[in-house]
Protein backbone atom coordinates (compact mmCIF):
# COMPACT_ATOMS: atom_id res chain seq x y z
CA UNK A 1 0.00 0.00 0.00
CA UNK A 2 1.63 3.53 -0.95
CA UNK A 3 1.86 5.78 1.67
CA UNK A 4 -0.32 8.63 2.04
CA UNK A 5 1.00 11.82 0.53
CA UNK A 6 -0.03 15.31 1.51
CA UNK A 7 0.88 16.06 -2.33
CA UNK A 8 -2.63 16.96 -4.46
CA UNK A 9 -2.88 14.89 -7.50
CA UNK A 10 -2.40 17.12 -10.59
CA UNK A 11 -5.53 17.80 -12.92
CA UNK A 12 -5.69 19.76 -15.72
CA UNK A 13 -5.86 23.89 -15.11
CA UNK A 14 -8.05 26.15 -16.93
CA UNK A 15 -6.43 28.88 -19.30
CA UNK A 16 -5.06 31.63 -17.33
CA UNK A 17 -6.66 34.49 -19.11
CA UNK A 18 -3.26 36.51 -19.54
CA UNK A 19 -2.25 33.33 -21.71
CA UNK A 20 -5.44 33.73 -23.14
CA UNK A 21 -4.37 37.33 -24.29
CA UNK A 22 -0.74 36.49 -25.21
CA UNK A 23 -2.07 33.93 -27.16
CA UNK A 24 -4.88 36.24 -28.96
CA UNK A 25 -2.07 39.15 -29.43
CA UNK A 26 0.07 36.52 -31.38
CA UNK A 27 -2.52 36.08 -33.45
CA UNK A 28 -3.30 38.93 -34.54
CA UNK A 29 0.02 40.18 -35.17
CA UNK A 30 0.54 36.87 -37.57
CA UNK A 31 -2.38 38.01 -38.83
CA UNK A 32 -1.39 41.65 -39.34
CA UNK A 33 2.20 40.44 -41.37
CA UNK A 34 0.21 38.41 -43.87
CA UNK A 35 -0.33 40.38 -47.23
CA UNK A 36 -3.91 42.84 -47.15
CA UNK A 37 -5.66 42.85 -50.92
CA UNK A 38 -5.36 46.43 -52.52
CA UNK A 39 -8.07 47.33 -52.49
CA UNK A 40 -9.38 48.77 -55.78
CA UNK A 41 -9.90 52.44 -56.60
CA UNK A 42 -13.15 53.82 -56.32
CA UNK A 43 -15.38 56.53 -57.19
CA UNK A 44 -18.57 57.70 -54.59
CA UNK A 45 -21.57 59.67 -56.37
CA UNK A 46 -23.81 61.28 -53.72
CA UNK A 47 -27.09 62.91 -54.97
CA UNK A 48 -31.07 63.36 -55.30
CA UNK A 49 -33.71 61.13 -57.40
CA UNK A 50 -31.53 62.46 -61.16
CA UNK A 51 -28.93 60.92 -59.84
CA UNK A 52 -31.29 57.74 -58.38
CA UNK A 53 -32.80 57.70 -61.95
CA UNK A 54 -29.74 57.84 -63.60
CA UNK A 55 -27.83 55.25 -61.53
CA UNK A 56 -27.55 52.53 -64.02
CA UNK A 57 -26.39 54.48 -66.84
CA UNK A 58 -23.86 56.07 -64.28
CA UNK A 59 -22.76 52.85 -62.80
CA UNK A 60 -21.98 51.28 -66.64
CA UNK A 61 -20.64 54.64 -67.59
CA UNK A 62 -18.29 54.89 -64.83
CA UNK A 63 -17.15 51.76 -64.91
CA UNK A 64 -16.30 51.70 -68.91
CA UNK A 65 -14.61 54.80 -68.30
CA UNK A 66 -12.90 53.56 -65.73
CA UNK A 67 -12.35 49.99 -65.62
CA UNK A 68 -11.44 48.10 -62.73
CA UNK A 69 -12.72 50.92 -60.17
CA UNK A 70 -15.56 50.14 -57.75
CA UNK A 71 -18.20 52.39 -58.08
CA UNK A 72 -20.58 53.53 -55.02
CA UNK A 73 -23.64 55.24 -55.97
CA UNK A 74 -25.33 56.93 -52.92
CA UNK A 75 -28.31 58.95 -54.10
CA UNK A 76 -32.03 59.82 -52.58
CA UNK A 77 -35.00 61.15 -53.90
CA UNK A 78 -35.54 64.49 -52.57
CA UNK A 79 -32.78 64.72 -50.63
CA UNK A 80 -30.43 67.50 -50.13
CA UNK A 81 -26.19 67.87 -49.12
CA UNK A 82 -26.53 67.96 -45.76
CA UNK A 83 -28.70 64.59 -45.74
CA UNK A 84 -25.35 63.01 -46.79
CA UNK A 85 -22.72 64.45 -44.57
CA UNK A 86 -22.74 61.77 -41.74
CA UNK A 87 -22.52 59.06 -44.58
CA UNK A 88 -19.81 60.95 -46.09
CA UNK A 89 -17.95 60.81 -42.85
CA UNK A 90 -18.65 56.96 -42.79
CA UNK A 91 -17.56 56.77 -46.14
CA UNK A 92 -14.10 58.35 -45.41
CA UNK A 93 -12.93 54.67 -44.40
CA UNK A 94 -13.41 53.68 -48.39
CA UNK A 95 -10.28 55.90 -49.31
CA UNK A 96 -12.15 57.30 -52.45
CA UNK A 97 -10.31 58.48 -55.29
CA UNK A 98 -13.08 60.62 -56.82
CA UNK A 99 -16.16 62.15 -55.20
CA UNK A 100 -18.94 63.51 -57.51
CA UNK A 101 -22.05 65.61 -55.71
CA UNK A 102 -25.09 66.01 -57.55
CA UNK A 103 -27.88 67.85 -55.33
CA UNK A 104 -30.53 69.91 -57.44
CA UNK A 105 -31.64 72.17 -54.79
CA UNK A 106 -34.39 70.43 -52.60
CA UNK A 107 -35.55 72.10 -49.21
CA UNK A 108 -37.92 69.87 -47.99
CA UNK A 109 -35.77 68.09 -46.40
CA UNK A 110 -35.28 68.40 -42.47
CA UNK A 111 -31.74 69.37 -42.27
CA UNK A 112 -32.92 72.19 -44.53
CA UNK A 113 -32.48 75.48 -41.12
CA UNK A 114 -33.29 77.90 -43.52
CA UNK A 115 -34.99 79.12 -46.84
CA UNK A 116 -32.26 80.48 -48.88
CA UNK A 117 -29.00 78.68 -50.13
CA UNK A 118 -27.21 79.23 -47.10
CA UNK A 119 -27.53 75.32 -46.47
CA UNK A 120 -25.73 74.37 -49.52
CA UNK A 121 -23.02 77.12 -50.16
CA UNK A 122 -21.64 75.60 -46.27
CA UNK A 123 -22.14 72.61 -46.86
CA UNK A 124 -20.51 72.21 -50.54
CA UNK A 125 -17.39 73.95 -48.33
CA UNK A 126 -17.28 71.25 -45.76
CA UNK A 127 -17.56 68.36 -48.20
CA UNK A 128 -14.70 69.60 -50.09
CA UNK A 129 -12.82 70.49 -46.94
CA UNK A 130 -13.20 66.91 -45.67
CA UNK A 131 -12.12 64.84 -49.09
CA UNK A 132 -9.67 67.29 -49.62
CA UNK A 133 -7.92 66.00 -45.77
CA UNK A 134 -7.83 62.72 -47.31
CA UNK A 135 -6.36 64.42 -50.90
CA UNK A 136 -9.23 63.19 -52.76
CA UNK A 137 -10.82 65.21 -56.12
CA UNK A 138 -14.68 66.68 -55.72
CA UNK A 139 -16.56 66.91 -59.02
CA UNK A 140 -19.89 68.96 -57.96
CA UNK A 141 -22.71 68.50 -60.65
CA UNK A 142 -25.31 71.39 -61.63
CA UNK A 143 -28.65 70.31 -61.55
CA UNK A 144 -31.66 70.84 -64.77
CA UNK A 145 -34.23 72.92 -65.41
CA UNK A 146 -37.79 72.19 -66.14
CA UNK A 147 -38.81 71.53 -69.76
CA UNK A 148 -39.12 74.69 -71.64
CA UNK A 149 -36.98 77.09 -69.09
CA UNK A 150 -33.37 78.27 -70.79
CA UNK A 151 -30.76 76.54 -70.31
CA UNK A 152 -28.70 77.22 -67.01
CA UNK A 153 -27.34 75.59 -63.67
CA UNK A 154 -29.51 76.90 -61.46
CA UNK A 155 -29.21 78.63 -57.92
CA UNK A 156 -27.51 75.60 -56.39
CA UNK A 157 -25.66 75.09 -59.61
CA UNK A 158 -24.06 77.77 -59.39
CA UNK A 159 -23.42 77.57 -55.44
CA UNK A 160 -21.36 74.32 -56.48
CA UNK A 161 -19.37 76.22 -59.51
CA UNK A 162 -18.44 79.03 -57.59
CA UNK A 163 -16.64 76.69 -55.01
CA UNK A 164 -15.36 74.59 -57.87
CA UNK A 165 -13.24 77.85 -59.17
CA UNK A 166 -12.24 78.74 -55.57
CA UNK A 167 -10.94 75.64 -54.71
CA UNK A 168 -9.78 74.74 -58.14
CA UNK A 169 -5.87 73.81 -56.97
CA UNK A 170 -7.25 70.93 -54.72
CA UNK A 171 -8.84 69.32 -58.07
CA UNK A 172 -12.16 70.52 -57.53
CA UNK A 173 -14.24 70.44 -60.71
CA UNK A 174 -17.94 71.09 -61.93
CA UNK A 175 -19.90 70.29 -64.60
CA UNK A 176 -23.11 71.29 -66.27
CA UNK A 177 -25.54 68.50 -66.40
CA UNK A 178 -27.97 69.71 -68.59
CA UNK A 179 -25.27 69.69 -71.66
CA UNK A 180 -26.55 67.30 -73.61
CA UNK A 181 -30.09 67.59 -72.80
CA UNK A 182 -31.17 71.35 -74.33
CA UNK A 183 -31.48 72.21 -77.93
CA UNK A 184 -30.87 76.19 -79.08
CA UNK A 185 -30.98 77.17 -75.24
CA UNK A 186 -34.16 75.35 -74.09
CA UNK A 187 -35.20 72.31 -72.04
CA UNK A 188 -36.68 70.06 -74.32
CA UNK A 189 -39.41 67.12 -73.84
CA UNK A 190 -37.93 65.62 -77.04
CA UNK A 191 -34.46 65.70 -78.33
CA UNK A 192 -32.99 64.62 -82.00
CA UNK A 193 -31.97 60.61 -81.62
CA UNK A 194 -28.65 59.34 -81.47
CA UNK A 195 -27.54 57.00 -83.71
CA UNK A 196 -27.29 54.34 -80.45
CA UNK A 197 -30.91 54.95 -80.24
CA UNK A 198 -32.25 54.06 -83.45
CA UNK A 199 -34.49 51.28 -82.26
CA UNK A 200 -36.05 53.84 -80.19
CA UNK A 201 -36.80 56.90 -82.07
CA UNK A 202 -40.10 57.63 -83.22
CA UNK A 203 -40.96 56.94 -86.90
CA UNK A 204 -42.02 60.29 -87.71
CA UNK A 205 -39.46 63.15 -86.73
CA UNK A 206 -36.36 61.22 -85.50
CA UNK A 207 -36.51 62.43 -81.89
CA UNK A 208 -36.60 60.94 -78.87
CA UNK A 209 -38.10 61.47 -75.16
CA UNK A 210 -35.50 62.81 -72.73
CA UNK A 211 -37.72 64.11 -69.90
CA UNK A 212 -40.61 62.65 -67.59
CA UNK A 213 -44.12 63.85 -67.87
CA UNK A 214 -43.69 66.03 -65.00
CA UNK A 215 -40.86 67.73 -67.03
CA UNK A 216 -38.35 67.83 -64.08
CA UNK A 217 -37.05 64.23 -63.94
CA UNK A 218 -35.46 62.01 -66.49
CA UNK A 219 -37.43 58.55 -66.54
CA UNK A 220 -40.16 57.94 -69.25
CA UNK A 221 -42.84 56.19 -67.00
CA UNK A 222 -44.13 58.20 -64.31
CA UNK A 223 -41.82 58.80 -61.33
CA UNK A 224 -43.62 57.14 -57.87
CA UNK A 225 -44.16 59.61 -55.66
CA UNK A 226 -42.46 62.08 -56.98
CA UNK A 227 -39.17 61.40 -56.10
CA UNK A 228 -37.36 59.01 -58.26
CA UNK A 229 -36.47 56.70 -56.05
CA UNK A 230 -35.55 54.01 -58.25
CA UNK A 231 -33.49 53.46 -61.78
CA UNK A 232 -35.33 53.69 -64.67
CA UNK A 233 -37.04 50.47 -65.01
CA UNK A 234 -36.40 51.26 -69.24
CA UNK A 235 -34.03 53.09 -71.35
CA UNK A 236 -34.48 56.38 -70.83
CA UNK A 237 -32.82 58.85 -72.94
CA UNK A 238 -32.48 61.71 -70.65
CA UNK A 239 -30.85 59.48 -68.25
CA UNK A 240 -28.18 58.40 -70.63
CA UNK A 241 -27.70 61.55 -71.39
CA UNK A 242 -27.28 63.02 -67.96
CA UNK A 243 -25.33 60.68 -67.36
CA UNK A 244 -23.03 61.06 -70.18
CA UNK A 245 -22.42 64.95 -68.71
CA UNK A 246 -21.35 63.67 -65.54
CA UNK A 247 -18.67 60.47 -66.94
CA UNK A 248 -17.03 62.55 -69.54
CA UNK A 249 -16.10 65.39 -66.95
CA UNK A 250 -15.03 62.49 -64.07
CA UNK A 251 -12.92 61.11 -66.83
CA UNK A 252 -11.40 63.88 -67.71
CA UNK A 253 -10.31 64.65 -64.02
CA UNK A 254 -8.42 61.10 -63.39
CA UNK A 255 -5.35 60.22 -65.65
CA UNK A 256 -5.76 56.84 -67.95
CA UNK A 257 -9.63 57.41 -67.68
CA UNK A 258 -11.36 56.56 -70.88
CA UNK A 259 -13.29 59.72 -71.69
CA UNK A 260 -16.45 58.42 -73.39
CA UNK A 261 -17.56 59.84 -76.89
CA UNK A 262 -20.58 61.47 -77.79
CA UNK A 263 -22.34 58.86 -80.21
CA UNK A 264 -23.41 60.73 -83.84
CA UNK A 265 -26.81 62.12 -84.26
CA UNK A 266 -29.19 59.02 -85.94
CA UNK A 267 -29.40 59.81 -89.66
CA UNK A 268 -32.62 60.94 -90.93
CA UNK A 269 -34.99 58.71 -92.73
CA UNK A 270 -35.18 58.98 -96.59
CA UNK A 271 -38.95 58.88 -98.65
CA UNK A 272 -38.19 55.75 -101.01
CA UNK A 273 -39.27 57.41 -104.62
CA UNK A 274 -42.62 55.98 -106.93
CA UNK A 275 -40.38 54.44 -109.68
CA UNK A 276 -43.62 53.00 -111.16
CA UNK A 277 -44.93 56.19 -111.56
CA UNK A 278 -43.06 56.55 -114.86
CA UNK A 279 -40.91 53.99 -116.73
CA UNK A 280 -37.81 53.16 -114.58
CA UNK A 281 -34.98 50.70 -115.51
CA UNK A 282 -33.25 48.78 -112.89
CA UNK A 283 -30.12 50.29 -113.09
CA UNK A 284 -31.74 53.94 -112.76
CA UNK A 285 -33.55 53.18 -109.55
CA UNK A 286 -30.25 51.40 -108.48
CA UNK A 287 -28.28 54.72 -108.17
CA UNK A 288 -31.33 56.41 -106.87
CA UNK A 289 -31.29 54.45 -104.05
CA UNK A 290 -27.75 54.41 -103.90
CA UNK A 291 -27.67 58.20 -103.72
CA UNK A 292 -30.45 57.74 -100.72
CA UNK A 293 -27.79 55.76 -98.70
CA UNK A 294 -30.32 52.67 -98.99
CA UNK A 295 -28.84 48.80 -100.14
CA UNK A 296 -30.83 47.74 -102.90
CA UNK A 297 -31.58 44.04 -104.48
CA UNK A 298 -32.89 42.93 -107.36
CA UNK A 299 -35.59 40.43 -108.02
CA UNK A 300 -37.94 39.80 -110.95
CA UNK A 301 -41.80 39.55 -111.10
CA UNK A 302 -44.37 39.16 -113.97
CA UNK A 303 -46.14 42.18 -114.91
CA UNK A 304 -48.17 42.59 -117.78
CA UNK A 305 -48.41 46.26 -117.38
CA UNK A 306 -44.36 47.09 -116.82
CA UNK A 307 -41.94 46.64 -120.00
CA UNK A 308 -39.48 44.06 -119.20
CA UNK A 309 -36.34 45.64 -117.09
CA UNK A 310 -38.28 47.76 -115.36
CA UNK A 311 -39.24 48.97 -112.12
CA UNK A 312 -42.59 47.36 -110.95
CA UNK A 313 -42.88 47.75 -107.24
CA UNK A 314 -40.19 47.87 -104.18
CA UNK A 315 -40.74 47.11 -100.53
CA UNK A 316 -40.69 48.57 -98.72
CA UNK A 317 -43.08 50.12 -100.92
CA UNK A 318 -43.06 53.90 -102.22
CA UNK A 319 -43.90 56.89 -100.46
CA UNK A 320 -42.53 55.13 -96.78
CA UNK A 321 -39.43 56.17 -95.24
CA UNK A 322 -35.73 54.06 -94.40
CA UNK A 323 -33.06 54.66 -92.48
CA UNK A 324 -29.84 54.87 -94.70
CA UNK A 325 -27.87 51.86 -94.53
CA UNK A 326 -31.56 49.96 -94.71
CA UNK A 327 -31.46 46.92 -97.41
CA UNK A 328 -34.91 47.43 -100.01
CA UNK A 329 -36.06 44.94 -102.37
CA UNK A 330 -36.86 46.50 -106.17
CA UNK A 331 -38.52 44.24 -108.16
CA UNK A 332 -37.92 44.45 -111.92
CA UNK A 333 -40.36 43.20 -114.59
CA UNK A 334 -40.21 39.77 -116.36
CA UNK A 335 -43.02 40.48 -119.04
CA UNK A 336 -46.61 39.15 -118.76
CA UNK A 337 -47.04 35.57 -117.43
CA UNK A 338 -47.20 32.99 -119.71
CA UNK A 339 -50.54 30.22 -119.41
CA UNK A 340 -49.75 26.90 -121.02
CA UNK A 341 -53.05 25.22 -121.60
CA UNK A 342 -53.36 21.22 -122.04
CA UNK A 343 -55.66 19.86 -124.15
CA UNK A 344 -56.65 16.54 -123.54
CA UNK A 345 -58.53 13.86 -126.24
CA UNK A 346 -60.74 11.57 -124.78
CA UNK A 347 -61.81 8.36 -127.27
CA UNK A 348 -64.92 6.62 -126.60
CA UNK A 349 -65.53 2.95 -127.90
CA UNK A 350 -68.33 1.40 -128.08
CA UNK A 351 -68.82 -2.60 -127.75
CA UNK A 352 -72.25 -3.86 -129.98
CA UNK A 353 -73.10 -7.59 -129.15
CA UNK A 354 -75.22 -9.42 -131.80
CA UNK A 355 -77.09 -12.58 -130.42
CA UNK A 356 -78.11 -15.09 -132.86
CA UNK A 357 -81.46 -17.20 -132.04
CA UNK A 358 -81.78 -20.68 -134.06
CA UNK A 359 -85.14 -21.86 -134.73
CA UNK A 360 -85.39 -25.50 -134.22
Amino acid sequence: MRPFSSTPISRPRALRPRFVTAVILLALLGAACLPVAPQPPTVIVYGDSLSSEASGQLDSQLQTAFPGWRVVIESQGGAALCDFKSNMQDDANLEADLVIVQFSGNFFTPCIRNPGFGNYFWDAGWTINLWHERNTPVLFVGGLSGVGQPAGIGTTGGTFKWWAEYTAAWGTRFVDASTFLVEDGIHKQTLPCYASEEESCTADNDRINVRNTDGGHLCNTPVSGGLGNVPCPDYASGAYRFALAIVRAAAAMIPGAIIPGVPSPVAPRVAIPDFANAPTAYAAAESTLLGLGLVPSQTGEASPTVAVGDVVRTNPAAGQKLRPGKPITVYVSTGPSVTTTTSTTSTTTTTSTTTTTLGG
